[in-house]
This record gives structure tokens, sequence and C-alpha cells, in this order.
């Protein structure tokens, strides 16, 4: 990010910061950003928009504690086969596969990582990488959309 562009983002935080503090009740400040961390701080509701339609409307402690965490895996190997078979695990909301790509959400993903693991073993899959993405409102993005952030 270029200092201009960060002078500008500093200011129009500072800004909606200040309206927050100043609002009289009733008062809505529409606020558009792709930086999720950002939203998480300073939003009392979130919406997540994909292709155009909402797709979540919460607040964003809400929408963590609805979606949780995920684990974003590529693997070699049957990825159709290891989906279904992380599929069936408990603690694991939703399973997106895209290719080797597999999206596991779980409100709680550190707790289900070596069943994760384990699962994917099973199928004779080896993981070529992994990601964990923390209880936040990035990860409420991955799940609901499969996809990570675009800029």
């Amino acid at each position: 990010m270029n200092q201009q562009w960060a002078s500008i983002r500093s200011r129009a935080t500072s800004s909606l910061k200040e309206s927050r503090r100043s609002r009289r009740g009733g008062a809505t400040v529409v606020y558009t950003t792709h930086y999720m961390e950002e939203a998480e701080r300073l939003c009392d509701r979130v919406a997540i928009i994909d292709r155009g339609a909402v797709i979540a409307l919460d607040t964003p402690l809400a929408m963590i504690r609805t979606h949780g965490g995920s684990v974003v895996i590529e693997i070699d190997g049957d990825a159709a086969r290891a989906c279904a078979a992380l599929e069936r695990l408990d603690g694991v909301s939703k399973v997106t596969c895209e290719g080797s790509r597999i999206t596991i959400a779980a409100a709680a993903p550190a707790r289900v990582l070596s069943r994760i693991v384990g699962s994917i073993a099973d199928t004779g899959a080896e993981i070529r990488s992994m990601n964990i993405f923390a209880e936040n409102l990035e990860s409420v993005f991955l799940d609901l959309t499969g996809r990570q952030l675009r800029g």
C-alpha cells in the first residue's frame, strides 16, 4: 500500500470512528471495505456480499459464532473421496471442494485438525499445503463463499 492510499484509509477510518462516537439513535453509516479485520473492529452489523447478492447479515460476533474458522487444504489424491470423508466428521459444519482444494468450516478448527488430517490420510490422499484461518470475519467470508478475499 503506498503512502497516499495509507493516508486516505487512515483519515476514512478516523472519520468512521468519529461518526460512531457522535451518532444519535437511529443513524446508519454504510461503510464498504475488503478489510475484514477493520469491519470486525468498527461495525455493529456486517453484510457479506458475494457476486452482487447479500449472503449474510448480522453482527460480527454472531457471524463468527455461527461460522467459526476454516481450514484450507490442497491435496494430491482423490479429492471427492477426501471430501466425502471430511463431511462425516463431528465438528465440521461445511466442506467445499474445488479441484484439489478443500475448504473445511468448523466452529473450532484447532479442535478437529487431527481428525481432518487423519481422515485425509485414511483416503490415501496426501496433503500438499494447509492453512488454518482463525475465528474472525475473514474465516466467515471463506466459509460462506469458499474463496479467498479478492482485492
